[in-house]
């Protein structure tokens, strides 16, 4: 008896199984919405037929070709260029303009009743951000469609879309007018005008040809040239019916493809997928968020390590089976170095390509991620001291990514020279110290804030910049998971110079300096008014710290003169574009009236390493030292040790090793000789 029940249920699930030999996993509620109730417009019953043309209301690249309409067919596909009736599939490449996307191209026919069951219908709805009928539904949609984007396409993470529509073959049948077997699926089309993407969902497919006497279904893309087309797996055979439980995305029943330009591009991950990764550059100073997709990463398993060339390694974040992140560290100089990744946990290294990190300039100061408050108001130095708020920004998108432990985390870094033993492009630089200040916040959407007392998160070691070697400070917010202690994501102010009062820092950076002598020859000399530097743009350009109408909290900050030396504070300065043979660079600062100052802290001095060639010698051997010895503490005499290792940069009768010209009578030729000539009268040109 026992066995009989068992022999009966086995012939009652083939039996089942025959009758519906390929539903899939995607369930009907998994569909996009569709039907009446949803206000799609119904096909009318139909062999062959089509519906068209739809006008768009926004534009549709397909096949680097723009769209203003589009056809349905009730045979399984769009068309942009006319209506397609052709009941047999014929094999891509297809000329004669026959332009179409499909996900079930055969000889569907609505005609046939099925009985008390619902289906034999084709529908369609072009959605906009307008849509009146059901804002709620449409608001869903498109929320739906940046999700499928945004995690099968990872380097999209900014498409909003303009238009969605949705075209639905619900349960239909085949010629001639047959209901024994039925298909479900759907074709989503979304665009933002600029990129296109398309999703196939397939729920059932039950019959893959007309009652057997015709050509199986084919899937796909085709552009109408009788070149350029795409199919997928098992067009024209009879297993086109396993589309329901296989996918380009991993979902069952799911493909995703991005369709605008000639390449289309599958969605998702997989052993065959190129490697890649954006952004391809960053700053010296790191904190880069590299996200890299192309094979798929296991959550629970996988270690990512990524390594920037000889500037350090580091440990990555799985966000999804689609897309990785590295942050990147911190450069000692600019340059294009190779990106290796590993996903074995260090065992084998694979180059991914090459990864730029871009010179940094004095931007950092003016330009922040993080704004730092004390009182009320910008601060661009802050004390050990003070207390302090510092505000940032975190994106919706950056926030979805996250898992739930994820936290905040704000240091306070301090950079540091190694000792000057190479004869690098640039110095080795390190981390002298990372001081964690607040850690444990929780991450939120927009603008956060936080209060920190600074004299209560440090200690005297931690609260001077070292005396040897003075190094510059950096605040940034990290964003942490707690997974492993991982960073996911850097968020960094512009460079921030803790205030200290040290004269041994100041006098034991002096006493080490070479004379100006070794290092300044033949730098270009300054144009004696702000109007020749203006236009000398060949061998000046405007310093970002110091320009006319510049940032008010900052502008000029640097060159402000000492009073009670009758010296004068700059209103503009400029950075020679070029340095010398010895990788030094000139600066030259002008007063309210449009003269070059040459003495003082207004002037413009002689930089040891030019601003954008060595960003970080200039910052810890020309700013840090400047600061240490001239504006946080009041001894006229170090100021001037200073100004006697950075001497101020003279004007247009100094020699250099190179020509150039400067505004309109300027030259200095080959052997450093500058001229000024002065043209008498007026002169017309002749063209």
């Amino acid at each position: 008896m026992h066995r009989s029940w068992v022999v009966f249920l086995l012939l009652l699930l083939l039996n089942i199984i025959q009758q519906h030999p390929s539903q899939g996993i995607i369930s009907l509620d998994e569909l996009f919405p569709f039907g009446l109730q949803a206000g799609d417009t119904l096909m009318p019953p139909n062999d062959d037929g089509s519906y068209g043309p739809i006008s768009l209301p926004y534009t549709f690249p397909y096949f680097d070709n723009i769209h203003h309409q589009i056809y349905q067919a009730n045979n399984g596909l769009f068309s942009f260029l006319g209506p397609i009736s052709t009941y047999v599939p014929i094999e891509f490449p297809l000329a004669n303009d026959q332009r179409l996307i499909t996900a079930f191209w055969s000889d569907i026919d609505t005609r046939g009743n099925t009985g008390n069951l619902t289906g034999n219908h084709v529908y369609h709805q072009v959605y906009t951000q307008s849509t009146s009928n059901s804002s709620n539904t449409t608001l869903l949609i498109f929320d739906r469609i940046k999700s499928y984007v945004r995690l099968y396409f990872p380097r999209e993470t900014v498409f909003n879309p303009l238009m969605v529509i949705i075209g639905t073959w619900y349960r239909v049948g085949y010629f001639n007018s047959r209901t024994d077997k039925l298909n479900t699926f759907q074709m989503v089309l979304a665009t933002d005008q600029l990129r296109s993407f398309v999703f196939f969902l397939y729920n059932d497919l039950q019959w893959v040809t007309n009652n057997g006497a015709g050509q199986y279904a084919q899937a796909g893309f085709n552009a109408g040239d009788g070149f350029n087309f795409n199919m997928l797996p098992h067009s024209r055979t009879e297993n086109i019916s396993l589309l329901v439980n296989e996918s380009n995305v991993n979902v069952p029943g799911l493909f995703a493809f991005r369709i605008d330009t000639i390449d289309i591009a599958a969605g998702g991950c997989g052993p065959n997928k190129s490697r890649a990764y954006w952004p391809v550059r960053g700053q010296q100073i790191g904190g880069t968020s590299v996200y890299l997709q192309g094979p798929c990463f296991s959550v629970n398993d996988s270690r990512i390590l990524c390594r920037f060339g000889d500037f350090g390694t580091v440990e990555g974040i799985v966000l999804n089976e689609y897309r990785a992140v590295c942050v990147s560290p911190l450069a000692a100089y600019a340059s294009a170095i190779q990106l290796n990744v590993s996903v074995d946990g260090n065992e084998t290294f694979t180059t991914w390509g090459t990864f730029t990190y871009m010179t940094t300039t004095n931007d950092m100061f003016t330009t922040e991620e993080i704004t730092i408050h004390k009182n009320g108001t910008d601060e661009m130095f802050v004390s050990w001291n003070d207390t302090i708020e510092l505000e940032w920004e975190l994106s919706a998108t950056m926030l979805a990514e996250l898992p739930s432990d994820a936290f905040i985390e704000i240091d306070h870094v301090v950079i540091q020279a190694n000792d000057e033993v190479s004869t690098n492009s640039d110095v080795d630089i390190n981390i002298q110290s990372t001081l964690i200040l607040a850690t444990n916040i929780r991450p939120q959407v927009g603008r956060q804030t936080t209060a920190i007392a600074l004299n209560n998160t440090t200690n005297g070691n931690q609260r001077f910049l070292p005396v040897v070697g003075i190094g510059v400070g950096l605040f940034r917010v990290a964003v942490v998971v707690h997974r492993a202690y991982k960073v996911y994501r850097m968020v960094k102010t512009a460079m921030k110079v803790v205030k200290y009062a040290s004269q041994i820092a100041c006098n034991t950076w002096s006493d080490s300096q070479d004379d100006p002598s070794t290092w300044n020859q033949n730098l270009l000399p300054c144009p004696n008014t702000v109007r020749q530097a203006n236009v000398a743009r060949g061998q000046y350009e405007p310093d970002t710290l110091c320009r006319q109408n510049g940032i008010p909290l900052v502008n000029c900050w640097f060159h402000t003169g000492r009073s009670e030396f009758n010296e004068e504070s700059a209103a503009a300065c400029f950075r020679s574009v070029q340095s010398n043979s010895h990788g030094a660079g000139g600066q030259c600062c002008y007063n309210d009236g449009g003269q070059l100052i040459t003495r003082g802290t207004g002037a413009g001095t002689d930089d040891r390493y030019h601003s954008g060639q060595s960003f970080w010698r200039h910052q810890l051997h020309d700013v840090a030292t400047f600061l240490a010895c001239c504006k946080f503490q009041s001894d006229p005499e170090a100021c001037d040790n200073y100004l006697e290792r950075r001497p101020p940069r003279a004007g247009s009768d100094t020699r250099g090793e190179f020509g150039g010209t400067w505004g309109d009578p300027h030259f200095m030729t080959l052997d450093g000789t500058s001229y000024t000539f002065n043209g008498y009268g007026e002169y017309t040109y002749l063209v």
